[in-house]
């Protein structure tokens, strides 16, 4: 009975001391939260090219001169190489492919080849020489350009095109005639001038880094007419293909 009593005792002090232990204190999980910045707003990047070609093919419309009753054929045939140098600022619009911009360059053209004939007209020799040498042109112009998707290589293909207006600036010029009326020559000596007109380009080309080349067809528009008392005008077109590098400034 003593023993009963005793392990009775026993059970009820271990009872009470749970009872005034106090419960251990679980801290709360702390999760931490990784702040990522906003991605910085990117402005489109403007572009400045260098350029530099030369024409690979060149020619004139077929100009002609009435005079006498008669239209001479002044020729459309070129000689020499044009070439020209520019520059281009343009950015990107609407997406990252598509790039307007202004440009102006210089160009040199090729010059005339030099054409002469003759006709006979009741009884009476009439004979020219067009000598008409070039005119180089300075354009002012808008100038776009579309870059497809680059190659696995880095090489990204693009189209452009240029359309804008042409200052003409003429390298003098003349036509020759002669009137042979019985033996009796009479030769008269006329200047010619170019006035300004229209240009435009369009072609494609490919992009490795920030160099570039391209082949272009080109045309630079005008008038030309005559000075000094020689009432004549015509309208002048130098066409050409335009084979040009160029290198590129990002800022």
């Amino acid at each position: 009975m003593k023993k009963v009593l005793l392990g009775l005792l026993v059970l009820g002090a271990i009872a009470h001391a749970k009872e005034i232990v106090p419960a251990p204190i679980v801290q709360p999980e702390v999760v931490e939260i990784e702040i990522v910045p906003e991605a910085p707003v990117v402005e489109p990047a403007w572009n400045l090219y260098l350029r530099g070609g030369a024409d690979v093919w060149s020619t004139y419309n077929n100009i002609n001169y009435g005079d006498f009753g008669h239209d001479f054929d002044l020729g459309k045939k070129t000689k020499g190489l044009g070439w020209e140098a520019g520059l281009e600022m343009t950015r990107a619009f609407w997406s990252d492919h598509f790039e307007l911009g202004l440009g102006v360059a210089f160009q040199q053209h090729a010059r005339f080849k030099s054409k002469d004939g003759d006709y006979i007209l009741n009884g009476v020799g009439y004979g020219y020489k067009s000598d008409l040498d070039r005119f180089d042109s300075i354009p002012i112009y808008v100038t776009a350009k579309y870059n497809f998707l680059p190659w696995d290589n880095g090489w990204t293909p693009y189209l452009k095109a240029d359309a804008g207006y042409s200052i003409n600036r003429n390298n003098g010029g003349n036509i020759k005639k002669a009137i042979n009326n019985g033996g009796a020559i009479t030769e008269l000596n006329f200047d010619t001038k170019v006035k300004n007109g229209a240009y435009m380009g369009a072609g494609f080309g490919i992009e490795y880094g920030d160099w570039l080349a391209d082949l272009m067809y080109k045309v630079n528009t005008g008038k030309i007419e005559g000075r000094d008392g020689l009432d004549w005008d015509e309208s002048i077109r130098y066409s050409r293909v335009t084979l040009s590098v160029g290198y590129r400034f990002d800022f």
